[in-house]
C-alpha cells in the first residue's frame, strides 16, 4: 500500500487546498456561478468517489471546481475498498468483487430498484475503463461463493476482481481522475444552511505526530457551496443539522434504512500454505464453508485475484465472511483453524503455526437489506438521492435510494452529479 505517513499527506492536502482555493472569495451580492466552486464530499468510498467523478465529467472537467473529499479513515476506503495488508500482500476485507449488470443482456431493458437503462449503460462504461486501466479482471460466476446478496444470474450480472492494490485501488483512481483535495482522518461533525445559501461545516481533523506517533485533533471549519454526504445513513443522521435540512420524507428514508451486521477477518499465512491451498480450492477462489460455530459463510483466497500483478505474494491471504446478521465480537479462531484443516487437510495445529498476521473489521453497517423502496410505497420515478428543503444544495447519496451494487452506486452518484448540474444552471 502506497501512502504517504498520515502527517505529511494530510499537510500536503491542507497545503493543496489553500492553495487552490486561495483566490475563492465568497460573495453574497454575485451569483455562486461566477465564482469558483466549492464542493465537500463527505466519504471516500464508492458512492463518494464515484460521485466526485460523475461531477467533474457532467461539469466537462471545469477548472472552476474545487472538491474536497472529508474521509474519517486514513485512506480511501468505506464498506467497498477496505483492505488489510502485511509486506506486498494486499486483502480485501469490504466488498470482494465489483458487480454490475451487463447491458446486452435482453433482461438489462428492466428498469427497476431504482435503476434506470442509462444507468446500466453508464456503469459499464466506468468498468471498462477501469478495466482498460488492469484494475478490474473479470471473474466467472462459477469461481465465486453463493452468498445471499450477490446476485447471480448467469449472462445478466458481471463480476469483477480488483487486481494489484485490491478495491482501495478502484476508488483512488476516482478519486484522482476527479481532481479532488482529499483530507483524511476528517470527521464531519456538524453542517449548517446560511443566509447566503453557503454551508458552513465544522469537523475535527486528526492527524499522527511523526515523532511519537501521538494523534492529534485539530477543528476543521470551512464553508461551501455544495455539501454531499456520502456515508451509510445512520452516519449521515449523526451529523448535527442534517436531519432539519432534510423534508420530513427524507428523514423518514434516512431513519428506517437497514443494513446487516458481520464480520470480515483477513488472515496471512506463510506462502507455504499457498500450492495446499490451490490444490483443495480447485478452480475457485471463494468457498462456502460450514464451520464449527456456524458463524463463517465464505472464505475468499486472495492471492488468484492479484493474478495479473508482477509481483510475487509473500503470503498465502484468506479472508473469511462472517454470516449475515453475526452478532458475535470476533469470529473463533478455533473455527477458523477448523475451517483451513477442513479445506487443506492440515491439522488445526499447523494450519495455526503458519498464521502471519491477522486484520478484523465488524461491520456494525454492512450490506444494504432495506432501501428506500422498501419504505416508501410510491417513492416518485428516479429519486436517488435526497436534498435540502431549502436550496437543494445539500444532497445526500447512497446505495440505500437504490440497491447495494456497485450499480446502485453509480445511480446514485450520478444523480447527486445532477443535482449539482441542475442547481448551477439556475444561476
Amino acid at each position: 500500500m502506497m501512502f504517504q505517513s498520515c502527517r505529511n499527506r494530510t499537510s500536503n492536502l491542507i497545503r493543496c487546498t489553500t492553495a487552490a482555493m486561495a483566490g475563492y472569495i465568497y460573495d453574497t451580492n454575485k451569483s455562486h456561478c461566477q465564482e469558483r466552486l466549492k464542493i465537500l464530499i463527505v466519504g471516500s468510498g464508492l458512492t463518494g468517489s464515484l460521485t466526485a467523478f460523475r461531477i467533474q465529467q457532467r461539469l466537462n472537467n471545469s477548472d472552476r471546481l474545487d472538491i474536497v473529499v472529508a474521509e474519517r479513515a486514513t485512506y480511501a476506503a468505506g464498506r467497498f475498498g477496505a483492505t488489510a495488508s502485511y509486506q506486498n500482500s494486499i486483502a480485501d476485507i469490504g466488498a470482494q468483487v465489483l458487480s454490475t449488470v451487463n447491458p446486452k443482456d435482453y433482461r438489462a431493458a428492466n428498469e427497476g430498484h431504482g435503476i434506470s437503462f442509462e444507468d446500466t449503460q453508464l456503469a459499464d462504461t466506468i468498468v471498462q475503463r477501469l478495466v482498460s486501466k488492469n484494475l478490474l479482471l473479470q471473474a466467472c460466476d462459477t469461481v465465486l461463493a453463493e452468498t445471499e446478496e450477490r446476485m447471480i444470474f448467469e449472462g445478466l450480472w458481471k463480476h469483477y476482481f480488483a487486481v494489484k492494490g485490491g478495491m482501495t485501488q478502484i476508488l483512488q483512481f476516482l478519486l484522482h481522475e476527479a481532481r479532488v483535495q482529499s483530507i483524511f482522518g476528517l470527521r464531519i461533525d456538524s453542517l449548517r444552511i446560511q443566509e447566503d445559501d453557503s454551508i458552513s461545516v465544522q469537523g475535527m481533523l486528526r492527524e499522527k505526530v511523526q515523532q511519537n506517533s501521538a494523534v492529534i485533533s485539530t477543528p476543521f471549519n470551512d464553508k461551501f457551496d455544495f455539501v454531499i454526504i456520502c456515508v451509510p445513513a445512520p452516519d449521515a443522521l449523526k451529523i448535527k443539522g442534517v436531519a432539519t435540512a432534510v423534508s420530513s420524507e427524507s428523514l423518514y428514508v434516512l431513519e428506517h434504512v437497514g443494513y446487516d451486521k458481520r464480520i470480515c477477518e483477513a488472515h496471512f499465512f506463510s506462502n507455504r500454505l499457498s500450492s495446499i491451498l490451490e490444490t483443495a480450492m480447485g478452480h475457485r477462489v471463494e468457498q462456502n464453508v460450514e464451520d464449527l460455530d456456524n458463524c463463517i459463510e465464505y472464505v475468499a483466497w486472495q492471492n488468484p485475484k492479484r493474478s495479473i500483478s508482477n509481483d510475487e505474494d509473500t503470503c498465502c491471504t484468506v479472508v473469511f465472511h462472517s454470516q449475515t446478521g453475526f452478532r458475535g465480537n470476533n469470529l473463533s479462531l478455533e473455527s477458523i483453524n477448523e475451517t483451513m484443516s477442513e479445506l487443506t487437510g492440515l491439522t488445526p495445529r499447523e494450519v495455526n503455526s503458519l498464521r502471519l498476521k491477522t486484520k478484523r473489521i465488524c461491520w456494525d453497517t454492512s450490506q444494504m437489506i432495506t432501501p428506500m423502496e422498501a419504505i416508501i410505497s410510491d417513492p416518485p420515478a428516479r429519486w436517488q438521492c435526497l436534498q435540502s428543503e431549502r436550496n437543494g444544495r445539500l444532497i445526500l447519496a447512497g446505495d440505500y435510494m437504490t440497491q447495494s451494487s456497485f450499480l446502485g452506486c453509480v445511480a446514485t452518484a450520478d444523480a447527486a452529479a445532477r443535482a449539482v448540474e441542475k442547481a448551477l444552471t439556475k444561476c
